[in-house]
Formats: C-alpha cells, structure tokens, sequence
C-alpha cells in the first residue's frame, strides 16, 4: 500500500515535470562573470617571468672576464647546490653559450645580506653575457636539464609598494 502511494505519487511527478517545457529559454540565464584583466598585475606583486629548464648534457670550459655593465645583457641561472662558485658558473655559461674567449662572461651570487651560504638549500646567479648570446641564453636546448633560467630583472631600485600608502597616512 504504501508502494503504490509512492509510485503514483512518482507518476505524478514524472507527469508534471513532462508536462513543463524543458527548453533553455525557461531557465533564468545568470550574468557574465567580469573578465579578469589577465595582464594586469594585482598590486604589490612583481610580474615575474617564469623560468625555463634547460636540455643540454654538462661538460666544463675556462674562467671570467670584465665588461661594461651596460654591454651586457643578463640572464637568471638558478637551482644550483650551494657549493657551486661564481667561476663554475662562468665556465659552465662559457661552455653551454660557446661564449668566444676574447668575450666577456661576469656572474654575481645572489644571496640575501647576512645569509648562510651553506644553510641555503639552492643559490642563483645573475650572468651578464654580451648581447650577442641574448637569443642562445634563452634557448632551454643549450643549458643543462634541470637548470631554471630566464632574462634577469633588477628589481633593487624598485620603489617600495608600501612607501605611497605610508605618505599618504602620514598626510
């Protein structure tokens, strides 16, 4: 008894439903969720591009030499152990660019003041290798697999997101 009650009460129901047109004109249409400006970034943050992992097998090559810094354009090595020196990098950067002898290589270990070298779990470089070396630099195929790089960016003399609102409560 109350199986039937249940099944006519589930006919009805299939009957009603049926009976509705089912076509999406009916349905309430929700409005457009508002873009994201996908270029803009949110304040405070610095737009950094990600890094590229190189291919290439590692061999070894020889040591620095000195440029103008304006004649360089530099590149962001990373994911290195910590006891890796600023002349294994130069020579590593010699041998995966083929960087001529007579062409200058200047490599810089970024660490922040104060830090522990050895306490780091990785360190990262700052490279500047002539211009000639922009497009090989960038290319994942001549840097050994596992190897973060990308174009370095100087963020040093950027002003601070916080100095604008400090001078503005403070008027």
């Amino acid at each position: 008894s109350d199986i039937a009650k249940l099944a006519s009460t589930v006919a009805a129901l299939n009957e009603k439903v049926e009976a509705q047109s089912t076509s999406s004109s009916d349905w309430p249409t929700l409005g457009q969720k508002r873009q994201r400006d996908s270029s803009a970034d949110p304040p405070g943050k610095a737009n950094i591009p990600a890094a590229s992992r190189g291919k290439k097998a590692m061999t070894s090559v020889p040591i620095i030499a000195d440029a103008e810094p304006d004649d360089l354009w530099y590149i962001w090595l990373s994911s290195f152990p910590p006891t890796v020196t600023e002349e294994d990098i130069c020579t590593m950067v010699k041998e995966c660019l083929s960087v001529d002898a007579d062409d200058p290589v200047v490599v810089k270990m970024l660490v922040k003041k104060g830090a522990a070298i050895t306490k780091l779990s990785s360190v990262t470089f700052k490279v500047g290798v002539g211009r000639d070396y922009r497009e090989s630099s960038l290319d994942a195929d001549n840097w050994p697999e596992g190897l973060a790089f990308r174009e370095f960016i100087d963020f040093s003399n950027r002003p601070s997101v916080t100095a604008g609102f400090s001078k503005r409560r403070t008027e």
